[in-house]
């Protein structure tokens, strides 16, 4: 299908998960004429001395009616509003890959009102203002994130919390037991590759996916960043303002404090269990919980210590049996 022949998808459903006051200024904000000879400043419709705006939508193939860049050849282009640069500075402003994804330099007056713009500002003011570049596919929560398949099988948003393919999939720590070490038969290369070559499947106790290995509950936000500045829509690393950690990022590890807590607490508690599982029945690695799983040299070991080095050959098996 040429993209000329394709439709834009519709407005409503394309900005559903976005806030109110964002999606006013995406879909209405100068592009409409004013029908009286207002003079509110706060009027968000097209006045004579003001440059047209087309609503940024996506079209059937995934790609934007015009992206965020002005044309370079404004004043005789001859595409008219099928022109796929914008062609005036409200188009660049209030498009949904740059609107209120930077933070404004001046000071706020509240939340999305700006001192010197007000809520024209196209910069976000204090983090509930601000948005992910692209649309907006559902709130971003580090528990779900792509473990649920994109119900919109044309999407190509970069900020889609939902999964797409199987390399992009992450199982629900919820609904499945795997460590954050990746699984020697999708893992190749230092590549990520088809999880469906695991013989094991949705039953591997081993990281499948990139998304698995970054945002697995024991290694989320517990390094740093090292891409300065970062790009990613969702970053599963630490971000740093000076020598300060970012707010979003406090609630996270406070949760993560009282996670080792409450794990500490469980492995005292496993210790005084351990005398209940018979010697036999032990993990050759850590001797504290029940035996899982066979090696290819005979070793026995628990699901936890089944991605270490083997303490026998001091390998990591990729052939093993799943008692």
């Amino acid at each position: 299908m040429s993209r000329s022949a394709c439709k834009p998808l519709k407005t409503s459903s394309l900005y559903q998960s976005e806030q109110d006051r964002h999606r006013n200024y995406i879909t209405r904000f100068r592009v409409n004429k004013c029908q009286n000879s207002c003079k509110d400043e706060y009027c968000g419709n097209l006045h004579s001395n003001q440059s047209p705006r087309r609503v940024p939508v996506m079209l059937s193939d995934g790609v934007w009616n015009y992206i965020p860049k002005p044309c370079k050849n404004l004043d005789a282009c001859k595409m008219g509003d099928r022109c796929r640069f914008a062609h005036s500075k409200s188009e660049c402003s209030y498009h949904p890959l740059v609107y209120k994804v930077s933070d404004c330099k001046f000071p706020s007056l509240e939340i999305g009102k700006c001192s010197k713009w007000g809520f024209d500002c196209s910069f976000a003011h204090e983090v509930p203002d601000r948005r992910l570049k692209g649309l907006q596919k559902g709130l971003f929560d580090p528990l779900t994130y792509k473990t649920i398949k994109c119900p919109d099988k044309l999407c190509k948003s970069t900020s889609c919390t939902f999964f797409h393919n199987n390399l992009d999939r992450r199982r629900s720590q919820e609904e499945y037991f795997y460590s954050q070490t990746p699984c020697k038969f999708t893992f190749k290369d230092r590549t990520f590759i088809n999880p469906d070559f695991c013989p094991n499947k949705d039953s591997c106790e081993l990281a499948h996916t990139k998304n698995e290995v970054y945002f697995h509950k024991d290694l989320y936000l517990t390094q740093l960043c090292k891409s300065e500045p970062c790009y990613a829509p969702y970053c599963a690393f630490i971000h740093r303002e000076g020598n300060t950690i970012k707010e979003e990022n406090k609630a996270v590890f406070v949760e993560k404090e009282r996670l080792i807590v409450e794990e500490k607490s469980e492995e005292s508690v496993e210790k005084e269990v351990k005398c209940e599982i018979p010697l036999k029945l032990r993990c050759k690695a850590c001797t504290q919980r029940e035996i899982k799983w066979v090696l290819e040299c005979g070793t026995l070991v628990c699901g936890k210590c089944l991605g270490n080095r083997c303490i026998k050959c001091e390998k990591n098996h990729a052939t093993r049996i799943d008692l």
